[in-house]
C-alpha cells in the first residue's frame, strides 16, 4: 500500500512540470496583428471607401479594453506643403457586445478611434472592423490619375505577421506597385497583381512579417479622365524654417526694405567732395559752429555755441565787454551789436533772439548757466538741414533708425510665433531671423550714420581745412586774422593758446569785437598789472569750460566721418502633389498607426 502511494505521488510530481510549462509560455506571448485586412473601394465618383479587418492578438495576463487607431488627415505632399484629406463616416465594430467606439479629432490633423469598452477588459485574439470615407484621395500626374495609399501606417507599435490590401475599381487598373517596410523605404512588398475585368476589377497587395513601425503603401494607376478628381487642398507646412514661397518672398521684402533703410540713412555723395588744402578755404564761409556739429557730432554743441557766440561777435553783430564788478569777479557782458543784419543766417538769427530775447545787454556767465540751452542746441541741429548739408537732422535720424529697429523686432518675434502656430506662415522662421538681424543694423545707421547731402561734404572738407589750421597754433603779427580764427579755435576744441595771443591786442584796444572795462581804485600801474594778468582768463571764459583735450579724429582731407563724440568732453545738459517618381513606404494618404489601450 505505501509502495502504490508512493508511485502515485511520484507520478503527479513527474506530469506538473509538464502541466506548468505551457502555462508559462503563453504567459509571454507577444502582442500581435495576425492579420491586417484593407480594402480600398474606388467609387465611381471619385470618392474613396476603406474598410480595414484587424485581428488582434492581446498579450495575456495584461489588461486591455481594446485598441486605438490613428488615421491622419493631413499627409506630406511635397516639400513645401501638407495634403488635406477630407475623412468621414466613421464606423466601427468590435467584439461581441458594445463597441464603445470614441473618435476624436487631435491638434497634429488627426482623427483618434478608440474601439472597446473602457468598463470591460478583453483578452485573446479579438477581430475589429473600420469602416470610413475620404474625399479627395485621387490625384493626377501625367500619365492619368493614381491612387497612392498608405494601408498600413507606420505608427502600430506592434508587428503584423501578415497583411492584405485589395484595391477595387470600377475602372480598368493600368499598372500598380507596393513598398513594404520602415518609412520611407522603397523595398517592394511581398505580391502586386492586378486582375479582373468589366465593375470588379481590382488589385491584390501582400506582405508578411513586418515588424512594429513598418508599413505597407500601396500605389494604382487608373485611365485619365475615368474617374472624376478633385484637385488636392494643400496646405503649407508649419515647419519654422522650412524653405517655402513664404521664406522667399519674406526675405526678400527684408532685403528691399534693408536697401531702402541704407538710401534713406546712409551719406549721399553723387557729386563727391573736395579736399580741404590746409588753409582755409577762400569760397562760400562755413559757419564754425554748424563746421563744429558737422566734424564732431553730437557731444559738440557746447563748443559749437561758443564759437557762434563769438563768431557774431567778430562780425559784429554782438559787442563783448569784460569787467570787474568787484574784486574777486572777472565777468563778461554781451551787448547787441548794431552791424547789418543781411549775412546772418537762420540759425544766427535764432541764437541772438534767445541770448537777447529780453534785453539788448545779457551775461555770458548767465548765458551758459540759465539760457535755454536745448533749444540753441536743436537749433544748431537744424541749421545744419537749412545749410542743406543734411537731409535730416541727426537726432531726427536716430529717433527714426530707433523706430525703425523697434518696428523690425516686433515684426521678427511675430513671425517667429506665428511660424510656430499657423501652417500659413510655414517658412517664417527664416523671414523673422532675418527681421530681427535688421534690428541692430537699423539702430546702427539710425545712431551713427550721418544723412549727408554732397553740398555737405564739400562743407566738412571746408570745416575741416579750418581744422587744421586752427591746428597749427594762433596766427602771429595779424590781429585780424587772429581774430577770424578763433571762433574755429573754440569749434574745434582748439582755443587752449588762443587767450594768450589775443591779451596784448585787447590791452592795446585793438579788438573791436573784445574791450576791457576797468573798475576799481588804486594805482593805475597796479591796475595794468591786474588788468593784464585777467584778460587771459576773461577771454578763456568765453567757452564757458575749455574742453580737455583729445585727439582729433582724422586728418585733413579725410573722406569719412566716425560717429563717436568730439571736440568736447563737455556739453549742454540735453536730457536723455501626390505621385510621380519613386514611391516609398508612407507615401499618400492613410498611414497612421495605433496598438492597444
Amino acid at each position: 500500500m505505501i509502495r502504490q502511494v508512493a508511485s502515485i505521488a511520484a507520478s503527479v510530481a513527474f506530469l506538473l512540470p509538464a502541466a506548468s510549462t505551457p502555462a508559462r509560455a503563453s504567459d509571454t506571448t507577444p502582442e500581435r496583428i495576425d492579420d491586417y485586412n484593407v480594402t480600398l473601394t474606388v467609387e465611381p465618383g471619385g470618392r474613396l471607401h476603406v474598410a480595414e479587418r484587424i485581428r488582434y492578438t492581446f498579450a495575456p495576463g495584461r489588461e486591455r479594453h481594446g485598441i486605438e487607431r490613428r488615421i491622419p488627415e493631413r499627409v506630406r505632399y511635397d516639400g513645401r506643403h501638407d495634403r488635406v484629406l477630407r475623412l468621414s463616416g466613421f464606423r466601427v465594430a468590435g467584439p461581441p457586445g458594445p463597441a464603445g467606439a470614441l473618435a476624436g479629432h487631435e491638434d497634429d490633423g488627426t482623427e483618434k478611434l478608440r474601439i472597446g469598452d473602457p468598463h470591460r477588459t478583453v483578452t485573446g485574439t479579438q477581430t475589429y472592423a473600420i469602416d470610413y470615407d475620404v474625399d479627395r484621395a485621387l490625384t493626377r500626374d501625367a500619365s492619368g490619375i493614381l491612387l497612392t495609399w498608405n494601408a498600413i501606417g507606420t505608427d502600430w507599435n506592434v508587428p503584423i505577421t501578415r497583411a492584405d490590401v485589395t484595391v477595387r475599381s470600377p475602372v480598368p487598373i493600368l499598372g500598380v506597385t507596393c513598398a513594404a517596410g520602415a518609412e520611407h523605404d522603397t523595398a517592394p512588398c511581398a505580391r502586386a497583381t492586378s486582375a479582373g475585368t468589366g465593375p470588379a476589377l481590382r488589385a491584390t497587395f501582400a506582405a508578411t512579417a513586418l515588424p512594429d513601425h513598418a508599413g505597407l503603401t500601396v500605389r494604382v494607376g487608373l485611365p485619365r479622365g475615368s474617374v472624376p478628381v478633385s484637385p488636392p487642398r494643400l496646405l503649407a507646412l508649419t515647419e519654422p524654417f522650412a524653405v517655402t514661397r513664404f521664406t522667399t518672398v519674406g526675405i526678400g521684402t527684408a532685403a528691399g526694405l534693408l536697401l531702402i533703410a541704407a538710401w534713406w540713412f546712409l551719406p549721399h555723395r553723387r557729386r563727391g567732395r573736395a579736399r580741404g588744402d590746409g588753409g582755409p578755404p577762400d569760397g562760400p564761409r562755413v559757419p564754425p559752429g554748424p563746421a563744429a556739429l558737422a566734424l564732431n557730432g553730437p557731444g559738440a554743441e557746447r563748443p559749437a555755441l561758443a564759437a557762434t557766440l563769438v563768431d557774431l561777435a567778430v562780425r559784429g553783430h554782438i559787442r563783448l565787454e569784460a569787467y570787474r564788478p568787484t574784486r574777486e569777479e572777472k565777468l563778461i557782458r554781451a551787448i547787441r551789436g548794431d552791424a547789418a543784419e543781411e549775412d546772418l543766417l537762420d540759425v544766427e538769427r535764432r541764437f541772438l533772439d534767445m541770448v537777447f530775447r529780453t534785453h539788448r545787454t545779457a551775461s555770458v556767465h548767465m548765458l551758459w548757466t540759465h539760457a535755454p540751452l536745448r533749444p540753441m542746441s536743436e537749433s544748431l541741429e537744424r541749421a545744419l538741414v537749412e545749410l542743406g548739408w543734411y537731409r535730416r537732422s541727426q537726432r531726427a535720424q536716430a529717433a527714426q533708425g530707433t523706430a525703425a529697429a523697434w518696428s523690425a523686432g516686433i515684426v521678427g518675434v511675430l513671425l517667429f510665433v506665428l511660424s510656430f502656430a499657423a501652417s500659413s506662415f510655414a517658412g517664417a522662421g527664416w523671414v523673422s531671423l532675418t527681421a530681427l538681424v535688421l534690428v541692430p543694423a537699423l539702430a546702427v545707421m539710425g545712431r551713427y550714420a550721418v544723412p549727408r547731402r554732397a553740398a555737405g561734404a564739400r562743407a566738412e572738407a571746408a570745416a575741416d581745412a579750418w581744422r587744421t589750421t586752427v591746428m597749427e597754433g594762433p596766427p602771429r603779427d595779424d590781429v585780424t586774422a587772429l581774430s577770424r580764427t578763433f571762433p574755429y579755435a573754440l569749434a574745434f576744441g582748439r582755443a587752449h593758446a588762443w587767450p594768450e595771443a589775443l591779451a596784448p591786442s585787447a590791452l592795446r584796444g585793438e579788438l573791436d569785437w573784445f574791450t576791457v572795462v576797468e573798475h576799481g581804485r588804486g594805482r593805475r600801474r597796479r591796475r595794468e598789472r591786474e588788468t593784464e594778468q585777467t584778460v587771459a582768463p576773461w577771454i578763456n571764459s568765453l567757452g564757458a569750460a575749455w574742453p580737455r583735450h583729445r585727439p582729433l579724429r582724422g586728418t585733413a582731407g579725410r573722406t569719412g566721418r566716425s560717429s563717436g563724440r568730439g571736440g568736447s568732453t563737455d556739453s549742454y545738459p540735453l536730457g536723455s502633389a501626390g505621385g510621380g517618381g519613386g514611391m516609398s513606404v508612407g507615401d499618400g494618404g492613410g498611414g497612421g498607426g495605433g496598438g492597444s489601450w
